[in-house]
C-alpha cells in the first residue's frame, strides 16, 4: 500500500472579499508534498502562490476565506483544526520561513531570545537550555560564531544572515516539513545561492520536506524534486523538475522559461517578455485565464469559452491545456535539474 503523503491537498480555494467583489486568489488547487521532498511552486506575482501557503497553515485572516475538499498534515485533517490546534502545529510540525526576515522578526529582541522563544513555546525546556539550542542552530544554518552572534539584534546582520535566523526558527522544533514563501527574493544572488545551499543540505540530512514558493525558475532547478507551475490562481502544469525544465507543455511555462536570463547566449541578446498582463481576478474568466497572453490561441473558441483541466503526460506530468500536444518542445535550460 502507499505512503501517505506527508501533506495532502485537494481542492484548495482562497477568497478576498473586495469592494469591487471577490477576488479568487487560489482556485481548486491539488497537490501533494512527500516525506523529505523538496516541492516547489512557480510563477509571476499574483498568481496565488503565497496565498496557497499561507491558506495552509491558518494564516489567513478576514476578509479573506478559505475552503478546500480535503488540507492532511501527517493524515490529520487541518480544515477541521480550530485556530489553537493550527498555531500549535505551526513552528512544532510545520516551519515557515517568510518572504522578509527583516520584517518578520521583531527588532526589539535579540535572535537567540526570538529562536528560544519558539522553542519554548511548543517544548518544556529551561531558558538556559533553550539558549543552548539557539547557538546550536545558529551554528548548523552557517552564521558564523554562532555563540556571540546569539545576542545580536536583527538590524546588526545582514540580510543573508537575517534569512538564515529565519531558516534557524523554521527548525528550532524538529518539524518534518519547512514551508519556505519566497526566501531568497530580497538578497542578491550569490546570497541566494548560500541561503538554498543550506536548506538543501539541512533537507538532505534531516529528510526535511520543503515547499517552497518562488517566481524565479532559476531557484526551482537548483532545489527542488518536483514543481507546480502556478497562473491565475491555478496550477497549470506539475511535474518533476527534470521533465518540466526538458519538455515543457504550457505555454506559460515555456515562457517563463524563455524569459529566464542564461548564461551560453549572446550577452546583448534581449530577454523576452512575455506579452500582456495577468488577469482581473475579481472578473469571472470562462476560457483559459492565460488564453489573452497565449501564442497558441489563435481565437480558437475552446480556449476562449472552455476552462482546461489538467491532463496526464506520462507517469507524473500534468498539464492544464486544451492544446498541449503541441508544445513547441523549448528546452530553453539545461537538461534536467541544475547540478549542484
Amino acid at each position: 500500500m502507499a505512503e501517505t503523503p506527508l501533506l495532502e491537498v485537494r481542492g484548495l480555494r482562497t477568497r478576498f472579499a473586495t469592494e469591487a467583489g471577490d477576488v479568487v486568489a487560489v482556485d481548486g488547487v491539488s497537490f501533494d508534498v512527500e516525506r523529505g521532498q523538496r516541492f516547489g511552486i512557480v510563477g509571476e506575482s499574483g498568481s496565488g502562490k503565497s496565498a496557497t501557503l499561507w491558506s495552509l497553515v491558518g494564516l489567513v485572516d478576514p476578509p479573506g476565506s478559505v475552503t478546500a475538499d480535503r488540507v492532511a498534515f501527517e493524515g490529520a485533517d487541518m480544515m477541521a483544526m480550530d485556530s489553537e490546534a493550527l498555531r500549535q502545529l505551526r513552528g512544532a510540525r510545520i516551519g515557515f520561513v517568510m518572504q522578509d526576515p527583516l520584517a518578520a522578526l521583531s527588532p526589539v529582541f535579540r535572535v537567540g531570545e526570538q529562536i528560544a522563544e519558539t522553542i519554548r513555546c511548543h517544548e518544556r525546556v529551561s531558558r538556559k537550555d533553550a539558549r543552548a539550542r539557539a547557538i546550536e542552530l545558529l551554528g548548523s544554518v552557517g552564521i558564523p560564531d554562532p555563540v556571540s552572534r546569539v545576542d545580536d539584534y536583527p538590524h546588526e546582520l545582514s540580510g543573508g544572515m537575517r534569512q538564515r535566523v529565519g531558516i534557524a526558527i523554521a527548525l528550532s522544533c524538529n518539524p518534518s516539513l519547512v514551508i519556505a514563501d519566497e526566501p531568497t527574493t530580497a538578497l542578491d544572488v550569490t546570497i541566494q545561492a548560500q541561503v538554498l545551499d543550506v536548506l538543501y543540505t539541512l533537507s538532505e540530512e534531516r529528510g526535511l520536506a520543503v515547499l517552497i514558493v518562488t517566481h524565479d525558475l532559476g531557484v526551482i532547478s537548483r532545489f527542488a524534486d518536483s514543481v507546480a507551475v502556478m497562473y491565475a490562481g491555478r496550477i497549470v502544469e506539475q511535474g518533476s523538475v527534470a521533465q518540466l525544465l526538458r519538455e515543457p507543455r504550457h505555454p506559460y511555462t515555456e515562457a517563463l522559461l524563455v524569459s529566464q536570463p542564461r548564461l551560453d547566449t549572446e550577452r546583448r541578446r534581449e530577454l523576452s517578455a512575455i506579452p500582456g498582463a495577468p488577469p482581473d481576478l475579481v472578473r469571472r474568466i470562462s476560457g483559459c485565464a492565460f488564453a489573452p497572453r497565449c501564442h497558441r490561441t489563435n481565437g480558437r473558441q475552446q480556449c476562449l469559452e472552455e476552462a482546461p483541466l489538467l491532463r496526464r503526460f506520462g507517469s507524473d506530468h500534468l498539464v492544464a491545456c486544451h492544446f498541449a500536444e503541441e508544445g513547441d518542445g523549448i528546452a530553453p535550460t539545461p537538461e534536467g535539474r541544475a547540478s549542484r
